[in-house]
């Protein structure tokens, strides 16, 4: 953790900020507020850097000094501790300046800092004495660490539910004794929304922990839990990966999975993993179970580096004579694609390994 000396965020209604071309001075008072309002949007997700309202705030701390010193103190809204003595002196900190309890919003807690899978002991040193400091935190981190037998306490997990504010669970790189370890963590969060999960593993042989993916047969236990929150789900983000499944028609599919029940949904995002003889034609039955207006659809395509080059042929041969390009756009013709002004585009991509095609954003009215 950087520990840095902190100010506080200046109110001067005296001081202005402008260009002489552009003819417009406001007072300070006034781009403080914006940069509040920035701040609000900033969401962590996966990596803070990804996020473009984050690099706004970067960008005006580095616009002059008028606004430095607020848009820094937002910046400060995000931490990482890799040791118990962080742990220690960022409580030290929050109680010594309790001001900046209120803009504590992410907290990383790591093994190390680079992909090194190491114990975090330091997580039960956190729930005990910072449960009370962060008042509106909002999304924990968990990554490159070691979970082994015995390594933190059960008690420790369970002090986590005292932070009544988190709404956002990060886990990535994270080895598990036990598949009922991840279990615990996940439970102890008792507001939780968002489960974000990355590179788990387990050193249990008799239950997969790829979390990922989900095989065809067991896609029954994910429709259950898109019926237990199927009256407040908006956004779905869907991955399915066939490899070895035998039978991969839309229909033994649609069996297993429904979207008619969520009628609170308005953004779908369908990924799909891509081999030889990947069949795609249950992108277009699943998206006419949907019963809502969708106003963000994207349908991404992932061709591993591994044969990429006939993958990536047999992915545009089977689009160029299979039907699902022409079900789409039946689909996309009927009135569940929300197509008023400002709404974003039909958006297909395809990725191969790390790296992105975009293809053109497709209007609806192209179609």
């Amino acid at each position: 953790m950087n520990n840095y000396s902190a100010e506080s965020p200046t109110m001067n209604m005296d001081l202005v900020v402008g260009t002489p071309d552009a003819g417009i001075l406001l007072p300070m008072e006034i781009w403080e507020h914006v940069i509040d309002l920035i701040a609000e949007k900033v969401e962590r997700q996966w990596n803070l850097l990804k996020c473009p309202w984050w690099l706004t705030l970067i960008s005006c701390a580095l616009t002059c000094k008028a606004l430095y010193n607020r848009a820094r103190w937002h910046l400060r809204g995000n931490v990482m501790l890799l040791t118990q003595s962080n742990v220690v002196s960022f409580a030290r900190l929050l109680r010594a300046e309790p001001y900046l309890r209120p803009v504590m919003r992410f907290v990383t807690i790591a093994g190390s800092p680079s992909r090194r899978h190491l114990p975090i002991p330091h997580i039960g040193t956190f729930a005990i004495m910072l449960a009370r400091c962060l008042p509106r935190m909002q999304a924990l981190v968990i990554n490159n660490a070691k979970w082994t037998i015995g390594s933190i306490r059960q008690q420790d997990i369970v002090n986590l539910a005292a932070f009544r504010c988190i709404n956002e669970l990060t886990l990535q790189y994270i080895r598990f004794a036990t598949v009922s370890q991840l279990g615990q963590l996940i439970s102890s969060v008792p507001q939780l929304q968002i489960l974000r999960c990355a590179r788990i593993k387990t050193q249990s042989k008799s239950i997969s922990a790829r979390l990922t993916t989900t095989p065809v047969e067991h896609l029954i236990k994910l429709q259950r839990l898109l019926d237990a929150c199927a009256w407040c789900l908006r956004d779905l983000r869907l991955t399915l990966n066939m490899k070895g499944v035998v039978d991969q028609s839309p229909e033994k599919l649609c069996e297993h999975i429904n979207l008619s029940r969520l009628r609170r949904l308005r953004s779908l995002r369908f990924s799909t993993w891509c081999y030889v003889d990947s069949d795609y034609s249950w992108i277009p039955h699943l998206l006419y179970t949907v019963v809502t207006f969708i106003v963000d659809l994207k349908i991404i395509f992932h061709v591993s580096v591994t044969n990429w080059e006939e993958r990536l042929s047999a992915l545009l041969h089977r689009l160029e004579t299979g039907n699902e390009l022409a079900e789409l756009d039946t689909f996309l013709a009927t009135p569940r694609i929300d197509i008023r002004p400002g709404n974003p585009p039909v958006q297909v991509f395809t990725r191969i390994g790390r790296f992105w095609l975009h293809l053109q954003p497709v209007q609806v009215k192209d179609f």
